[in-house]
Parts: C-alpha cells; structure tokens; sequence
C-alpha cells in the first residue's frame, strides 16, 4: 500500500510540497477579510478547503446531500488509474468560537445560495462536464484557478508576504494540523482517512510542521493534564 501511495502518475501531489499550515487564527482571519470584502464566494471556497482537508481539485468532485458530504479522489497512481474513483466522507473540523462554520458553509453549497467563484466553476465544468466546449481530462486547472483567485486577494497577499513559504496546500495542511496536533486530536488512521491518504503519508509529511511554538505547547497542554 505504501508502494502504491508513491509510485503513479502525478496529477497535483507532486505541487503539493511540505509547505506549512495555515494557524487557526491566520485561517479565520482570511475567512473574516474575505466576508469585509463581500467576497462571500471566495470564502465559500476557502472555508470548505480549510475546514475539510480536500484538495482543490477535489472540489471538482464535491456532493453535498443532506449535510454529508463526500468527495471522489483525483489524485492518480498506478493503483487507481483505470479504474472509477471511490468516494470518500468528508467531515469538517470545526475552530472553537466560529459557530460550526464549517459544516454551514457545507450547506450554503448544498444550497446553492452561495455559490463557488464563477471562473473555479468554469474549470470543474471543463472537467467534468463532456459538453463543454472547452473540456479536459485534468484536474489540475481547477486547483491553478484557486491559486490565481487566492493570489489576487489583499489578505492572502499579506499573509504570503509574512510567510513566503504559504500556499493554498496550506488550506489543506490547516486541516491535517488541527486534526493531529492540539487537544481534540483525531486517531491519525481517522484523520488520514479523512484527507484521503496512507497513515504512512501522515506520519512522513504532516509531523514537519510540529515548529517550537507548536512543540512547547503539546508539552505544556500534556503537563497540564499530568497536574490537573
């Protein structure tokens, strides 16, 4: 499984390099800039990317029903090339004091009152879509398109600015963090399964971001708990 996990033909995982997460408050506070800029559906886009863990090119394959939602991979290797891609649940972590944003932003796309940026749309159609006029078999242009509409807003410019190393991978890596790290951790095979890869790709990638802020804080929350 593992041999599977690294060997196949790269659709996005060769872009995704080991570029940090997202902090919770760096992850609200562009949520929050992107509402001041009536940018609601930027923020659609951006809170299901941070609060689910997918891929860009996963929201190519987004179904919403009932609440639950669940997506199909387009990630491609030697194991899964040939054959239909199985659906996976996926299930929003929510951020403390945020009022399960991210299960409410789930159901504005179900909903269809808020609606993702119309040139993302156009991308997921050209995919999906065999009508289209423009089609394509890659689902790489969707995740250049929320790159593209992520590098033209003012608070993710800064946020860049101050952390040169950020992509919107970071969106995706906020997700991972908040699932691994901190005090309502998830099993990592539970947190794996959600983000759609191999406990093995969790433990190789994902414990990089552990930075010594991070690092201080798991030991004081674990002797907090030993004196409480």
């Amino acid at each position: 499984e593992v041999i599977q996990e690294l060997v196949g033909v790269a659709v996005e995982s060769a872009q995704e390099k080991l570029t940090p997460a997202l902090k919770d408050d760096q992850f609200t506070g562009l949520l929050d800039a992107l509402l001041d800029a009536d940018r609601k559906d930027l923020w659609l886009c951006v809170a299901i990317l941070g609060y689910t863990g997918i891929r860009p090119s996963e929201l190519s394959t987004l179904q919403v029903k009932g609440g639950e939602a669940t997506v199909a991979g387009t990630k491609r290797n030697s194991k899964t090339m040939g054959q239909s891609a199985k659906r996976r649940l996926i299930v929003p972590l929510e951020i403390e004091g945020r009022g399960h944003e991210g299960q409410r932003a789930l159901e504005l796309f179900e909903s269809g009152l808020v609606r993702l940026p119309k040139a993302i749309r156009n991308q997921i159609a050209r995919v999906m879509d065999a009508s289209h006029p423009n089609p394509t078999d890659s689902f790489q242009a969707v995740g250049k398109e929320v790159r593209q509409q992520l590098k033209r807003f003012d608070h993710w410019q800064n946020l860049i600015a101050a952390q040169p190393e950020l992509s919107m991978y970071s969106l995706r890596h906020a997700f991972a963090f908040r699932s691994t790290f901190g005090a309502n951790r998830l099993p990592v095979r539970a947190a794996a399964k959600l983000l759609g890869h191999h406990v093995a790709t969790h433990y190789r990638h994902y414990g990089g971001w552990l930075d010594q802020e991070s690092t201080r804080e798991e030991a004081q929350r674990f002797n907090d708990a030993v004196a409480a």
